[in-house]
C-alpha cells in the first residue's frame, strides 16, 4: 500500500489530526490583550468552527455574524490570530482609504493559497514586487495588440468550434475550458500551447492544487493527510512541467513571443518565473476563470443583450475596417481585424456587461493584514497586525443601491454617490493587477458566444429551466444547482 493510498483512509487521516488538535482546544487573545476599548464585538465561537464556517459558507458565516453581534464589524479568532469582518458603508469607505492594510499578508491567512514553490505566497517582498511588475509588462500595448490579442481570438474561436454548432454543454466544464487556456495562453509559454495533452493534465493538476475545504487542509497544511499530499504532488508535477520547458527553452536559444520569453530576456531566477507561470495561472483560473462560466450564462438567459453586442460589434468592423461582418468569413479572421483600442475603447455595451457580471456573481472578499500601527474604521479599534476582511456581496447586493440585486441588468446605473459602489477590478491601492488582461478575455468570449450561437438554459434533460444563482457561499461562485447550455446555430461561423 502506497503512502498516498494509505493517508485515504478517513479515519487514519482524523485520527492523526486529532493528535494535534489539542493544540487548538482553548482560544488564544489574538494579540489582544490591554485591548479592550472600541474593539469590534466578538463572535465568540470555538477556535475551530470559524475558519471553517468562512471556507465552506462564508455568505451565511458572515449573515450569521452580523445577527449574532448585531454590529457592522464584529470579529472571531483564528487560532493566535484576529480576524475582523466589516460590513457597511463607513466601513467600505475607511477600509479601501487604509493606507496601512497589506494584501499579500491577508491572502497569506485567509485565501488559502497553496503552498506554490514561488508562488504568490511562498516568496519575499521583493520577489513578490517584481512578479506583480512581471504581469503589468504582459499588459502592455504592444505586446497585447501584435501578440495576445490574435492568439486569444484564434484560441477562442478553435475551442468553442470543438463544441459543434449545435448541442449541450456543461459550462462549468466548457466554458472554463476557454478561459483556462487563454490564462495560459497569456502567462506561461508557446510549448504549453502547442501540446493540447499537456494543457489538459495542467487543467487537471490545477483544479488538485485549489482551494483546501477541510480541517486537514486549513489548519495542518503542513500535515501529510491525504489531501494535502495530493495538492503537494500536484503542484510538483505542475513545476516539472515548467521547469523542464524553461530547461529547453534556454537549451535551444530559440525566442518565442510569450510570458516565459519577458521573465527569460529579463535575467529572472527561477523563484520569479515560477511564481508568475504557477502562481498566477492560479490566481486567474480561480477567479476570471470561474466567473467567466457566468457572463456566458447570463448572456444566454438575454438574448437583448446577445443582440446589442452583436450590433456593436457589427458596427465597430464596419466603422474601423470599412468592411461588413460576413457570416461567410471565419470569425477568427474577421475579428483579428479590431485594434486592442477598438476593444477597449469602443465597446460600451460590452462594458455593460462586464460589469453587471462582475456585480452579481463575483463570491470574492478584499482580505488584507494591518501592518500597523492600530487605527479606527467607523469608530472600531482595529489592532495592528488584525486580519480584515470585506465581502463584495455587502455592497453588490444591497437592494437599497441596486434594486433587485440579484437580476442580470447590464444597464444599471452604478450610483455615483455611494463610495467604492462597485469592487469589479478592485479599489483603493490595490486593484487587480491583471484587470486589462482580464477584462479583454471575458469581452472576446462575449462576443465569439454572442456570435456564434443560439442558446438557452436546460436541465440534464434537456428540458428548459430557469439558471440558477451562484453559490455565494462557494469561493469559486459555483451554481447551486446543475445547468447546461443548450445551442444551435447563431448568425456567423466559424
Amino acid at each position: 500500500m502506497s503512502i498516498l493510498t494509505a493517508l485515504q483512509d478517513p479515519a487514519l487521516s482524523i485520527s492523526l489530526i486529532l493528535v494535534f488538535s489539542g493544540l487548538l482546544s482553548y482560544r488564544w487573545s489574538g494579540g489582544l490583550r490591554g485591548k479592550t476599548k472600541n474593539l469590534p464585538a466578538d463572535l465568540g465561537w470555538a477556535s475551530l468552527t470559524p475558519i471553517l464556517e468562512y471556507v465552506n459558507r462564508r455568505e451565511d458565516f458572515i449573515r450569521y455574524g452580523l445577527q449574532r453581534t448585531k454590529e457592522s464589524i464584529w470579529r472571531f479568532s483564528f487560532m493566535s490570530k484576529t480576524v475582523i469582518v466589516l460590513t457597511g458603508h463607513a466601513a467600505r469607505e475607511g477600509f479601501y482609504k487604509a493606507r496601512s492594510l497589506d494584501v499579500k499578508e491577508g491572502t497569506f491567512l485567509l485565501a488559502f493559497v497553496p503552498p506554490i514553490p514561488g508562488g504568490a505566497v511562498d516568496v519575499s517582498p521583493a520577489d513578490h514586487s517584481t512578479i506583480l511588475r512581471r504581469a503589468l509588462a504582459i499588459q502592455q500595448p504592444d505586446n497585447m495588440q501584435k501578440v495576445l490579442l490574435p492568439q486569444w481570438i484564434e484560441d477562442s474561436c478553435r475551442l468553442m468550434k470543438e463544441w459543434g454548432t449545435s448541442g449541450r454543454i456543461d459550462p462549468c466544464d466548457k466554458v472554463y475550458e476557454v478561459f483556462f487556456y487563454l490564462i495560459l495562453r497569456t502567462l506561461t509559454c508557446v510549448e504549453v500551447m502547442e501540446d493540447r495533452e499537456t494543457c489538459e493534465k495542467l487543467r487537471k493538476l490545477y483544479d488538485e492544487m485549489a482551494f483546501p475545504t477541510n480541517v486537514e487542509g486549513i489548519y495542518f497544511s503542513w500535515f501529510p493527510g491525504y489531501n494535502n499530499v495530493k495538492r503537494l504532488l500536484s503542484t510538483k508535477r505542475v513545476y516539472d512541467i515548467y521547469y523542464k520547458v524553461i530547461k529547453e527553452r534556454k537549451a535551444s536559444g530559440v525566442r518565442k513571443d510569450d510570458a516565459l520569453q519577458l521573465l527569460l530576456d529579463n535575467g529572472d531566477d527561477r523563484t520569479i518565473t515560477m511564481g508568475l507561470m504557477m502562481g498566477m495561472v492560479m490566481a486567474g483560473s480561480n477567479s476570471v476563470g470561474r466567473i467567466g462560466i457566468w457572463l456566458v450564462s447570463f448572456l444566454t438567459t438575454s438574448s437583448e443583450w446577445r443582440q446589442k453586442i452583436v450590433t456593436e460589434i457589427k458596427d465597430l468592423i464596419e466603422s474601423s475596417t470599412g468592411d461588413s461582418l460576413s457570416p461567410k468569413i471565419p470569425l477568427a479572421k474577421q475579428l483579428t481585424k479590431l485594434s486592442l483600442d477598438d476593444w477597449e475603447n469602443k465597446t460600451p455595451v460590452l462594458d455593460l456587461v462586464v460589469a453587471e457580471m462582475l456585480r452579481l456573481a463575483q463570491p470574492h472578499a478584499a482580505v488584507r493584514r494591518n501592518l500597523g500601527p492600530d487605527f479606527y474604521i467607523d469608530g472600531k479599534l482595529i489592532p495592528e497586525k488584525s486580519y480584515l476582511v470585506y465581502p463584495f456581496s455587502d455592497i453588490h447586493h444591497n437592494s437599497e443601491v441596486y434594486p433587485d440585486p440579484l437580476e442580470f441588468r447590464p444597464g444599471r446605473e452604478i450610483p455615483s454617490n455611494v463610495p467604492y459602489a462597485h469592487l469589479g477590478w478592485g479599489a483603493g491601492k490595490n486593484p487587480c493587477t491583471g484587470r486589462r488582461l482580464a477584462k479583454m478575455q471575458l469581452k472576446i468570449i462575449a462576443t465569439i458566444f454572442s456570435l456564434a450561437y443560439d442558446p438557452s438554459i436546460v436541465d440534464s434533460e434537456g428540458s428548459p429551466m430557469k439558471l440558477p444563482n451562484p453559490d455565494f457561499n462557494s469561493i469559486i461562485g459555483k451554481p447551486k444547482e446543475e445547468f447546461f447550455i443548450q445551442y444551435q446555430p447563431g448568425e456567423f461561423t466559424f
